[in-house]
Order: C-alpha cells, then structure tokens, then sequence
C-alpha cells in the first residue's frame, strides 16, 4: 500500500467531485454519495486534469434518504427492483412524517440500509431525479 493516496491529483487526474452543502442532518447520505461518485468516475477513468473541478456525475442524497427510510413496496417487485418476498422490509418513518414531511432528511444514517439501497439498485441516480414527485435538494454553492 501506499503512504499516501491523493484521488485529487492521482497521475495528474482529479477523481474527486465537489464538496456539496449539506442543510439537514443527513450527513450519512453524502458520504455514501461522493463515495459513489468517486468510485465510479475511478472506474471509469474519468478523471480530468488535476486541478480542475470534476463534475461528471452527481449523485442524489435526497434518494439515498427518501429510500432507505421507506419500506419496500409491491411497486418496487413490479418494477423488478427487489422480490416479492422483501415487500414491507426496511425502515418505516410514517408516523415522524405526519407531523413532519421533512422527518427522513433529519433522520441519522444505518450502514446496513444504505448499503443495501445500493445492492438492490435503488442507486445511485443522478440529482435530477426526483422523489416521490418532490424535487432534489438545491443549494447556492457561494
């Protein structure tokens, strides 16, 4: 191994994607994501020159929450994404979410769930993909 592993400036190619804002308590999505991102432009080989921002993929925090803190449903075995035996597995918020609609973005991360978000190809997808009909997070990146 290495003494030191720089993605950022890897045989002159930046691996890494931008440091995004972070507004609920949802820091586990962000980890998992920029993970992601890193690992897929790596394999890739989608670096750009060392120095210059790599924005090529952006990956959704938003769906990483929204999905691991809501059940799977018959939909999703329709959809071919999980089998029929999972249907009501995973993380039911439903009651935080009556009073609060934004209760899964403050809810703190399990590994066990994200992991497997991933695994049954709930992920990852591009920001632009919406919830649920809601809309992905926005930030000013000032």
């Amino acid at each position: 191994m290495p003494e030191k592993l720089d993605l950022r400036n890897f045989n002159g190619k930046n691996y890494v994607t931008p440091v995004k804002c972070q507004l609920y308590g949802d820091c586990w999505t962000f980890a998992q994501a920029g993970a992601a991102e890193i690992a897929y432009l790596f394999a890739n080989n989608m670096g750009v020159p060392a120095g210059e921002e790599n924005d090529q993929v952006n990956f959704s925090e938003k769906y990483i929450s929204w999905y691991v803190y809501h059940g799977i449903t018959k939909d999703d075995v329709i959809a071919g994404r999980a089998r029929a035996s999972q249907v009501g597995e995973g993380f039911d918020i439903s009651e935080a979410e009556a009073t609060n609609p934004q209760a899964v973005y403050f809810t703190g991360g399990e590994f066990t769930g994200n992991t497997t978000l991933y695994r049954l190809g709930y992920g990852p997808v591009d920001e632009s993909v919406t919830v649920k009909g809601e809309t992905p997070y926005s930030y000013d990146d000032s």
